[in-house]
């Protein structure tokens, strides 16, 4: 299974280092990669649509008694695509971690990815931004 995993030139077999050197050849940029905290998630919000459905599982989360704060809010490489850092009143896993992004609107590929790296016991973490310099340091 991993021999098939391996050979469907997926996303899934680069390391983050080798994806930001790749960026950071194309783009002429500095970014760094920034790994959650323990209590953070990641929204990858790719249109506007799904910032609205992020909003609405925000609500979802609150009314169900879990804190939720937006850390920060920035444009990704792409046009229209944005990062969005979420902190919790709580600590979460990875698996736990994937599912409440895929949950609140984060870009299904990148999650499914997640979740198969978590699955496969990959030795490359399963969330990751690629952000520039002086953003990884807040």
């Amino acid at each position: 299974m991993k021999r098939l995993v391996e050979d469907t030139g997926s996303d899934l077999s680069e390391h983050p280092v080798e994806t930001l050197r790749r960026i950071n050849l194309e783009d002429g940029d500095e970014r760094i990669i920034v790994e959650p905290a323990t209590d953070e998630l990641f929204i990858d919000i790719d249109s506007e649509d799904d910032f609205e459905l992020l909003d609405n599982r925000l609500q979802t989360l609150r009314l169900n008694g879990v804190g939720v704060d937006t850390i920060r809010t920035t444009p990704s490489r792409r046009s229209g695509h944005y990062h969005v850092v979420l902190r919790l009143d709580r600590n979460i896993d990875p698996t736990m971690r994937v599912a409440l992004q895929a949950c609140l609107g984060s870009d299904r590929k990148r999650e499914i990815l997640s979740a198969l790296r978590i699955l496969f016991d990959m030795d490359r973490p399963p969330t990751v931004f690629f952000e520039e310099a002086d953003l990884g340091s807040e």
